[in-house]
């Protein structure tokens, strides 16, 4: 799993970050991104904070937060990432 560029499509991804920012109109955009079928799959955050628990809500896509920051490695490492039941599962 390799990180994203500006402009990336996150649809049928799993969208992993550390922190959120940006305004309240943010979780509107997840809920958009999920009616218009680009939104990603999953969600995986160190931090996220209401504003994405909201739009993932809303969405009904699984966010995973308060992921050590150390796992981040092993996910950008791994060759597949699954989300399910809270829970990650990391494939090398």
């Amino acid at each position: 799993m390799k990180g994203s560029k500006a402009g990336e499509r996150v649809s049928n991804r799993i969208l992993v970050f550390t922190t959120e920012a940006g305004s309240t109109v943010g979780a509107y955009i997840i809920y958009r991104l999920y009616k218009r079928g680009l939104a990603p799959r999953a969600m995986i955050a160190h931090q996220a904070g209401s504003i994405v628990a909201a739009g993932c809500a809303l969405a009904g896509i699984p966010l995973v937060d308060k992921i050590p920051l150390s796992l981040f490695r092993d996910i950008e490492e791994s060759k597949l990432v699954e989300v399910d039941s809270g829970q990650v599962t990391l494939f090398k």
